[in-house]
């Protein structure tokens, strides 16, 4: 009977101790996520409204985690590699616009009184 007895005890406490570990690890993990948090605040505050700037002085922070330093790396890479959009293509709207205008420069105005009066 004390031999199992021992042995519950025994189960309890590795129960208690893989529960305070894994406990540990959750308050590690927030406590990161926080920092995470407070580096975006701050990086938000200093950058302002520039989002480039933003992302920069988020990569180039040294207490950054590396994984939100290498996100904030890699969307400026996006950003900066995105190719640029040159509409070369027909655009419907600028055509009547043009035809429209040729139109009103075409039409002739006609005089109100057709027969002035001699000077």
């Amino acid at each position: 009977m004390v031999h199992g007895m021992a042995t519950r005890v025994q189960q309890l406490e590795d129960v208690v101790r893989r529960q305070t570990d894994a406990l540990r690890l959750q308050v590690d993990k927030v406590a990161s996520l926080e920092n995470e948090i407070a580096i975006l605040k701050g990086g938000l505050e200093a950058a302002g409204v520039d989002a480039m700037a933003f992302l920069r002085s988020v990569y180039a922070d040294p207490a950054a985690p590396l994984n939100l330093k290498i996100q904030a790396a890699a969307t400026v890479a996006k950003i900066q590699a995105a190719p640029k959009v040159v509409n070369q293509g027909f655009v419907l709207f600028d055509y009547l616009e043009a035809k429209r205008l040729e139109r009103i420069a075409q039409v002739k105005t006609i005089d109100a009184n057709p027969n002035p009066p001699a000077a």
